[in-house]
């Protein structure tokens, strides 16, 4: 499957981040969603009757689609403006892209529909329950490339810590029914859990793929690394995140709030 499309990773992502797919409501017509083509094209199939939007910043998406199913290539932060009403806006793992939560929570608001919902699906951080893995200081390069990306991202403007404000920001937005929940993403297959070994296995690749996309960017423009001082903790990362011993795992946080009946 993976190499039938021009944009695999965005597969291994959507495939991951289908565990945490469980949020009790049910809307029934029209939903905005942000997020990659198979979620929005499952949406599509499992709601005839709705009117399915997929937002992205690149021009990734497939040919074939159903017809209740469109795209707009566009930013979720410029002005929205479409005049449709949505009963659910969806954003998912935009931790790294939004600037402006507050303003971006007031215009889903006003593009709701009357007791339409918001999700919002990010991570949180990462995290041990063994001492096998610490961040604070951190155990081992994996630990200090997560320590290094936050710190380079927050100097170029972006609140790393965004997803635990989530409630708060929402609430000030004037949403009501707040939920919040939180998911356990090994960093590798090191569970006895079948389930989660699974979990791990998709997270690896996910996380694997993602390093070098949030490392060289921002530490060679916000902490003056160099390309190869990078791909060397890049390296000693990718060893650490295939060592079953070290026992972390992404806090991956599930917010979903409701706009006034």
């Amino acid at each position: 499957m993976a190499s039938s499309t021009p944009n695999s990773p965005q597969l291994v992502r959507e495939q991951h981040s289908s565990t945490v797919e469980q949020t009790p409501f049910d809307p029934q017509v029209e939903e905005e969603v942000e997020e990659e083509e198979p979620l929005v094209q499952r949406l599509a199939d499992k709601y005839p009757g709705a009117q399915v939007t997929g937002i992205d910043l690149s021009p990734i998406q497939p040919t074939f689609v159903p017809p209740n199913l469109k795209f707009i290539v566009d930013d979720a932060e410029d002005a929205w403006i479409s005049s449709e009403k949505f009963d659910l806006v969806h954003m998912r793992m935009m931790a790294f892209s939004i600037f402006d939560w507050p303003q971006l929570f007031g215009r889903a608001y006003a593009q709701l529909h009357p007791g339409g919902y918001i999700e919002l699906q990010d991570v949180v951080g990462l995290a041990c329950d063994d001492g096998t893995f610490t961040s604070n200081p951190p155990s081992c390069r994996f630990a200090e490339w997560w320590a290094l990306v936050t710190d380079a991202f927050e100097k170029l403007g972006q609140d790393i810590d965004a997803t635990s404000q989530h409630k708060e920001k929402l609430e000030a937005a004037g949403f009501v029914n707040v939920t919040v929940i939180d998911f356990k993403w090994p960093v590798s297959m090191w569970p006895e859990d079948e389930t989660m070994k699974t979990i791990g296995m998709w997270s690896m690749a996910n996380t694997l793929d993602a390093l070098e996309a949030l490392a060289m960017a921002p530490l060679t423009r916000a902490l003056a690394w160099t390309p190869e001082s990078v791909r060397m903790l890049l390296q000693d990362a990718r060893a650490d995140i295939e060592n079953e011993s070290i026992h972390a795992y992404w806090i991956i946080r599930v917010v979903y709030s409701q706009k006034p009946e």
